[in-house]
């Protein structure tokens, strides 16, 4: 399990800022693709070969997120690391992203990504926009190869069977920090963001699901990813 706090350095905030931290979601929060895992399958045309599948029967409980993720991952055993790179590197950001995330680091506010999408997109999110740290899973690789195998590190939700979600995170972070929830913030767009949501001080979703409107304080529809800028100076 990754040690985020090996990635937070000691004093990065300004002392008279309320807003300290924040918690962003990758996929369909920071970039366009709702999903990296199925953006990846269509791209090597292989979704409709079980992967539409396997997010049926977890989305209707037949099978559990861990399952879910190991058939996912068994369809690319054998792809090339630089394959499945690739693909992942076309994926864009929304508009205002950029901007939005380097002003709250200038600032010096901390920003984490916490998300159920894959490392491979996660950690080039990470390195381009300058961001504190980042939580995803990992697909295995071994010489260049995909095994076709999985380590979850952010569960789609806190179901047991020793998976974190991201509510699990957003207060480990707080606490080797020593934040409070009331100087943190989370942006997301579903339902895997809702343990995020709950542990956050501010919640704000960017085009979000109707499921998880009741646990926002701002729920965002139009116009650039700098409206959550705007939003988050407002809790300073």
């Amino acid at each position: 399990m990754p040690e985020i706090i090996d990635f937070l350095p000691a004093t990065c905030y300004k002392v008279n800022m309320a807003l300290r931290i924040v918690f962003f979601d990758c996929d369909g929060t920071l970039t366009t693709v709702g999903s990296s895992w199925q953006y990846i399958h269509e791209r090597l045309g292989i979704w409709d070969r079980h992967a539409d599948e396997y997010q049926r029967l977890f989305r209707a409980g037949e099978i559990d997120y861990l399952e879910f993720c190991r058939r996912d991952a068994s369809l690319w055993k054998g792809m090339s690391e630089t394959r499945v790179l690739g693909i992942t590197a076309e994926i864009p950001y929304h508009e205002g992203v950029k901007e939005t995330v380097r002003a709250l680091g200038s600032e010096g506010v901390l920003t984490v990504v916490l998300s159920t999408g894959l490392s491979f997109l996660v950690d080039r999110v990470m390195r381009e926009l300058g961001m504190t740290a980042a939580v995803a899973n990992e697909l295995v690789v071994e010489k260049g190869v995909l095994t076709g195998d999985i380590r979850i590190n952010v569960a789609h939700d806190a179901g047991g069977g020793g998976l974190h979600d991201k509510g699990y995170w957003v207060k480990r972070v707080l606490r080797e920090r020593g934040l409070r929830k009331e100087e943190s913030a989370a942006i997301g767009d579903g339902e895997g963001d809702r343990g995020m949501f709950e542990e956050a001080g501010v919640a704000v979703g960017y085009h979000p699901s109707a499921s998880v409107l009741p646990l926002l304080d701002h729920a965002l529809y139009n116009g650039s990813f700098k409206e959550v800028l705007e939003v988050l100076r407002a809790h300073r």
